[in-house]
């Protein structure tokens, strides 16, 4: 086919566009399709810290982009990838020797879905535990690419490399885990795990990791966090589940006992904002707020904090009439009026979404295990 510099040059645009937020990743894929004279497009996006994969496709189907995706693209640190020059562009007729290695196993993938025979890559992003392929295909009847394919593939990847590196630059506000590690710290009782789109653990402070390990009551399994009873199993696949599935009402938090004699943990399930970028793909979705039970504080006190969001007061006081302390007994023992402590039982009612004292004595209970 001839390629028309002016089509090269509007493919660009469109590149620059779409890093500040105009169009989107499919039609752009759509756009490369057509102007380059392929079949199939793709961009896949790996963070080889955690195993995430963002993968997009123009002119496969989604069961064979699935594939694609846990066969061929599964970046993670169990597989060794070949240390491939970025912005050059390979294809059959010019592939080094390691690279052919990894190839391989997309030709017989190839093969066996009788798709695409001709295809042409490159590596468009490879910065701090990030990489990004993206790569042309062309049917048995289409052909192998020409070399002036190959030229103007180079031409435009510049263009792509250029969007993918403004557009995480601006979409620089996912989850900073070193914050994280000193803002979340509490009163030592409380830890995180990050959750990526695939339900899988992308980031786990070490507390968390602590707590899974000695506490009995959760463990990472997979990659994945599960209740280590079977009992609890179900219900915490359902809170990630629902979470995962953009509910906007986040579930009440819940208490997963141990399989050891103990209280457990308590665990609040915050969705994190998305933004329109490629790299949101791969960032955490949900972050998960553990509070150990059985650590040495007042776990009750800490876990009404933590999951409900009372004052420390409130939760004084919460513990206290929890505990079967009448109000005037509690006030006194808190160094408040009886009418101040009304206030703060009503202000807890409302985020504990009760309304009786009897309610209350229950949700303890439960919490205390």
């Amino acid at each position: 086919m001839t390629l028309d510099t002016a089509d090269l040059a509007r493919l660009a645009q469109e590149m620059v566009d779409l890093a500040v937020g105009h169009g989107d990743w499919n039609g752009a894929l759509d756009r490369l399709n057509v102007t380059l004279g392929a079949d199939a497009a793709t961009i896949e996006l790996a963070d080889l810290r955690t195993g995430a994969v963002a993968p997009l496709g123009h002119g496969l189907d989604r069961a064979a982009l699935a594939e694609y995706t846990d066969r061929i693209f599964a970046i993670n640190p169990r597989v060794k990838r070949p240390d491939i020059q970025p912005l050059a562009v390979y294809s059959q007729r010019h592939i080094p020797a390691d690279v052919a290695a990894v190839a391989g196993e997309f030709d017989d993938w190839i093969s066996r879905h009788r798709l695409c025979p001709h295809w042409l890559g490159s590596v468009i992003l490879a910065d701090a535990g990030l990489v990004a392929f993206t790569s042309l295909q062309a049917s048995a009847d289409r052909g192998a690419f020409a070399l002036e394919t190959e030229a103007a593939l180079a031409m435009v990847l510049p263009a792509l490399t250029a969007c993918l590196q403004v557009e995480r630059a601006l979409g620089r506000r996912g989850i900073d885990a070193a914050a994280l590690e000193q803002g979340l710290g509490g009163d030592g009782v409380q830890h995180h795990c990050l959750v990526d789109a695939a339900g899988h653990v992308a980031h786990a402070s070490p507390g968390f990791l602590a707590m899974a390990q000695r506490n009995g009551a959760i463990d990472i399994i997979g990659g994945r966090v599960v209740a280590q009873r079977e009992a609890d199993r179900k219900a915490l696949e359902a809170m990630l589940a629902a979470m995962l599935a953009g509910n906007l009402v986040a579930p009440p938090p819940l208490r997963i006992a141990p399989i050891v004699p103990g209280k457990g943990v308590l665990l609040r399930a915050v969705r994190l904002n998305e933004a329109r970028s490629l790299f949101d793909r791969i960032r955490p979705r949900v972050l998960l707020l553990a509070t150990d039970l059985d650590a040495p504080a007042r776990g009750v006190e800490a876990a009404l904090r933590a999951g409900w969001g009372l004052t420390a007061r409130e939760a004084e006081l919460c513990q206290l009439l929890g505990e079967g302390q009448p109000l005037a007994a509690a006030a006194a023992r808190m160094g408040v009026t009886e009418q101040t402590a009304r206030t703060h039982l009503k202000n807890a009612f409302r985020r504990l979404e009760i309304e009786r004292q009897t309610d209350l004595v229950r949700l303890v209970a439960r919490i205390g295990g």
